[in-house]
């Protein structure tokens, strides 16, 4: 029997060749995982908190990274069809102003952009906010309500894509990952 003995060592410790290589390692690690899915929940669940709050059905969606096909579909219930089925303008805005004042929002009001989007408590994530910021602006726009959720497909897919891009970029692994020392490599930069 032989006894081999190998050294480990933190990133810091490594030579520039070797880090290049540890580097490069963990990044395809971490694509390998898919870093999103927990991102992806929240948007999923931030979505359908807001469509439920709206007294909404969810009927379908789409979105992901590099998603072509996105897309979110609300239905209108049967009970609110003649109310909902085509507001838009001010009507629209003050059906989702008073929802947004349910729910912990209190104005103002009277501008397409709405000041401290913190305040929204539909799931707490602050994918809360940017649903119901694009909802807003859509309204203001003089789209009728189920128009104004059906960009929210290509909203979340744009915003899962750029979190996807930090999750898995060199400098998020270098202040997430290597910065607390958690990771042991070999001299060449393998990971251990």
């Amino acid at each position: 029997m032989k006894t081999i003995t190998t050294n480990i060592y933190s990133y810091n410790e490594l030579n520039e060749a070797a880090k290049a290589k540890a580097l490069e390692a963990l990044v395809r690690r971490e694509c390998k995982h898919n870093p999103t899915e927990h991102v992806a929940q929240e948007m999923c669940d931030s979505l359908e908190a807001i469509v439920k709050a709206c007294d909404l059905k969810l009927k379908s969606y789409s979105f992901g990274p590099s998603d072509r096909n996105s897309h979110t579909r609300v239905e209108v219930p049967h009970y609110h069809t003649l109310k909902y089925n085509r507001q838009s303008g001010p009507r629209a805005r003050t059906w989702f102003a008073r929802i947004l004042e349910k729910n912990g929002y209190a104005g103002p009001f009277n501008e397409p952009e709405l000041e401290n989007p913190d305040e929204f408590r539909f799931t707490g994530l602050c994918y809360d906010t940017d649903i119901v910021n694009h909802i807003w602006e859509r309204l203001w726009a003089e789209d009728e309500i189920v128009e104004a959720f059906a960009g929210i497909g290509d909203l979340l897919s744009n915003m899962e894509e750029k979190e996807w891009d930090y999750l898995t970029s060199e400098k998020y692994i270098l202040e997430a990952m290597l910065d607390h020392d958690e990771e042991q490599f070999l001299e060449d930069g393998s990971i251990a």
